[in-house]
């Protein structure tokens, strides 16, 4: 075909030449995709580093596209694992984190509670009574009052 000089052989050949590149490349190539998510979820040191990431941002918006960068994960991918490494939703995780933080600094500081609130990462002071009345069965001023 390549020898002839028939109408559309060398495109023929080029096409041709492309799909024994396309098949060498799908039999033969290891590349792994690079955000692969492992059946079992995080792995030990993923774990770690985005237990670590979200304490030191809990005060900050955090987002699945922002913690699955941390992991090099896209959003879908980090969620995915996460809960199966977790047991929970990424924004459960946060939730949680923020109200143990949010409980401690109303027991251990005299900050107010809307200081208190920013620093936790809660939109308002509002939020952060919402959420911590419906985990923890006590407002945060009521919480501070019994322990006063």
């Amino acid at each position: 075909e390549a020898r002839q000089q028939a109408l559309g052989g060398p495109l023929y050949v080029e096409s041709l030449a492309r799909g024994l590149i396309v098949h060498l490349l799908r039999r033969y190539a290891s590349i792994e995709r690079a955000n692969r998510v492992p059946a079992a979820g995080l792995s030990p040191r993923q774990r770690r580093a985005i237990v670590d990431y979200v304490e030191a941002n809990l005060g900050e918006a955090l987002t699945l596209e922002g913690m699955g960068a941390e992991l090099g994960l896209g959003a879908c991918g980090f969620s995915r694992a996460f809960r199966r490494s977790f047991g929970m939703p990424p924004y459960a995780y946060v939730i949680a984190r923020r109200i143990e933080r949010a409980r401690r600094m109303l027991v251990e500081t005299t900050e107010p509670i809307k200081a208190i609130a920013a620093a936790c990462g809660f939109t308002d002071q509002a939020h952060l009574t919402r959420l911590f009345s419906r985990e923890l069965g006590a407002t945060p001023a009521a919480l501070r009052r019994s322990i006063q």
